[in-house]
């Protein structure tokens, strides 16, 4: 508590003293101290966080409201050249039909710095090449209509891994129709609590609740170049917050110092009435001088000229040659005990589960290093798949193209029939690469992920952070000395799936985390859905969802393990009398959407 008062003390020590909070607005988020109500909205989105026009690449000094004219104008003022100089360096980021995905910003002489989930709109996440043929950035895009500044994006430079920060590099043509690129915004040396702008795009976002509101702030236009005065309020390890106004499609929009001129971060979220995150500047250019995993590039610094990246293509490609059944018989699988308690795989509630002959043997698991899946032979994909995780071995190691699996069919497994470029769909891992990537037998679990008996179809956009890493997020509170986790991952496979390129394709997906608790020592155990429903095509295209859609984050939701039960058909055993959702629908509800790991409750009160 005193935290946070705290900080709502050093953001009102920049508004001018006279400036009061709005007592009159709802308490929907409201502390009392000393008799006073303290309203966060007032300070993040409400009142004094104004959304300015750009014209001609200048902001528009003109305000709604007094209050933000009169602690907004003269600091603005002052800072005139720095502002235009930024506008001119910020784009839209969108394709030739003229849907956009986001914002970037020039960072180098021919170098654009946006997010990753902005990029993945676009670009190929496993080999970085673009699955649309015409990306572009535009860099005006004004509230009033001016001749357009588009310019291609020739390549991806970098995409930053999933786990790191959320940011993508991409080389820019240099000249065009338009005339040639303007200078890059400079970075800062580290971020720094201060007076900010952010630079971007915003859409009309329909996380804000407040209609009336957010045309009060934006007005009836969406999708042009505006510019949001605020503060940094927060410089944390790996992030930076602010609370300068933004809605969907500011993802990736600039976080500028105007004082100096100079980035100290790449917006990459933000949620209604709370602070919004930024990636910070110091890892941005970290990601330009030291290159993470994937495709072998050197990024140009201002001055400097790109080199062409080296591209190696997995995404759809399915090795010739399978393995020899014999090369599959020293693979461990899951192991029930992994975590001190027997915690056995779910048991599936239906006869259509693939059995087959394995040396003698009639099995109906396929057994990999680290992990087991479990094969559905009338949809020819897996019931689920679980692994065993061993966070304090756990090694990087390379990705290799997709395999199928000898000891069953190829009639079993779905090679190629709905996976591709867009418009068709990504192979979706089960039980993600790097988990099974441990111990002496690290680089074989990570190859054995690669089989498409672990895929399951998923729409190319898919994006949700939180998804991605909540087995990071479970070993962070697993015992120190131990740091195991058990997670069992799958669809869930409905009659009314809609099909597509002759498969059916499901629209959501569970997942269940079991560990040894690193505060109480006790089992653990908690489920999570996804829903790729937003993004499926309609009954009569088989085309990808078109139009803005960047500001949609697919939402990660908390669920009781006994509800993935009931809609999965399978048995659990006693993990549901583990869960810290189950019973508790009065007070937490069935299911709690999860935007962040702060939010997770990992275990029972």
């Amino acid at each position: 508590m005193s935290g946070l008062l705290a900080r709502l003390s050093r953001w009102n020590r920049h508004l001018p003293a006279d400036s009061e909070l709005d007592a009159t607005l709802p308490a929907r988020s409201g502390l009392e101290s000393g008799g006073v109500a303290i309203y966060l909205e007032s300070v993040s989105l409400r009142s004094k966080r104004p959304v300015l026009e750009v014209r001609n690449d200048r902001p528009v000094l003109r305000f709604r409201r007094p209050e933000d004219a009169e602690i907004w104008t003269a600091r603005l003022s002052g800072a005139s050249s720095a502002l235009e100089a930024a506008c001119r360096a910020v784009g839209r980021v969108e394709v030739g039909d003229g849907t956009w995905f986001g914002t970037g910003w020039l960072v180098g002489e021919d170098l654009l710095v946006t997010n990753r989930h902005v990029a993945q709109h676009f670009s190929d996440l496993s080999d970085w090449s673009f699955v649309r043929e015409d990306p572009l950035v535009d860099f005006r895009r004004e509230v009033v209509g001016t001749q357009r500044r588009a310019f291609k994006l020739l390549r991806v430079v970098h995409i930053e891994p999933q786990g790191g920060p959320d940011l993508a590099l991409l080389q820019v043509a240099r000249s065009g129709p338009y005339g040639r690129l303007s200078s890059a915004i400079q970075l800062a040396g580290a971020p720094r609590e201060t007076d900010i702008v952010v630079i971007g795009y915003p859409g009309e976002d329909d996380r804000i609740e407040d209609r009336e509101l957010a045309l009060s702030i934006f007005g009836p236009i969406f999708g042009v170049k505006r510019l949001s005065p605020g503060w940094v309020t927060s410089v944390q390890q790996g992030r930076l917050l602010h609370d300068a106004t933004t809605a969907g499609g500011s993802s990736g929009s600039v976080v500028l110092d105007f004082k100096t001129g100079e980035a100290l971060g790449l917006h990459y979220s933000g949620r209604f009435l709370q602070p919004n995150r930024a990636v910070r500047c110091d890892a941005i250019r970290h990601a330009m001088e030291n290159p993470q995993s994937g495709p072998t590039f050197r990024v140009a610094m201002p001055g400097r000229r790109l080199l062409k990246p080296a591209m190696h293509c997995v995404l759809d490609r399915v090795e010739e040659q399978e393995a020899h059944k014999a090369t599959y018989r020293d693979r461990n699988g899951y192991q029930e005990e992994f975590l001190g308690n027997d915690v056995p795989m779910p048991v599936i509630r239906s006869d259509d589960v693939l059995r087959f002959e394995f040396y003698g043997d009639y099995l109906s698991r396929l057994d990999y290093h680290n992990f087991s899946v479990v094969m559905c032979p009338s949809r020819r994909m897996c019931w689920y798949s679980a692994v065993n995780i061993d966070g304090r071995t756990s090694v990087a190691s390379e990705r290799r193209g997709w395999r199928t699996d000898s000891r069953i069919g190829k009639e079993f497994q779905i090679l190629k029939e709905c996976y591709g470029r867009h418009p068709k769909f990504s192979r979706g891992h089960m039980t993600r690469r790097e988990d099974p990537a441990w111990g002496e037998q690290a680089q074989s679990g990570s190859d054995d992920s690669m089989h498409v008996t672990n895929a399951v179809p998923q729409m190319q956009r898919f994006n949700s952070p939180v998804w991605l890493e909540l087995e990071n997020y479970a070993l962070n509170n697993a015992r120190d000395d131990n740091q195991r986790i058990t997670v069992f991952t799958g669809p869930y496979f409905r009659d009314n799936d809609p099909v597509r390129f002759e498969v059916q394709i499901p629209q959501s997906f569970w997942k269940v985390i079991v560990f040894v608790h690193d505060e109480t020592q006790e089992i653990c155990a908690t489920g999570f859905e996804l829903s790729q429903e937003p993004w499926m095509p309609g009954p009569d295209e088989e085309h990808a969802f078109d139009g803005f859609q960047s500001s949609h984050v697919d939402k990660t939701v908390q669920v009781a393990i006994s509800k993935i039960a009931e809609k999965s058909g399978l048995d659990f055993g006693e993990l549901p009398w583990l869960d810290p959702m189950e019973g508790e629908e009065t007070v937490f509800g069935s299911e709690v959407e999860i935007w962040e790991a702060e939010q997770i409750r990992w275990c029972q009160v």
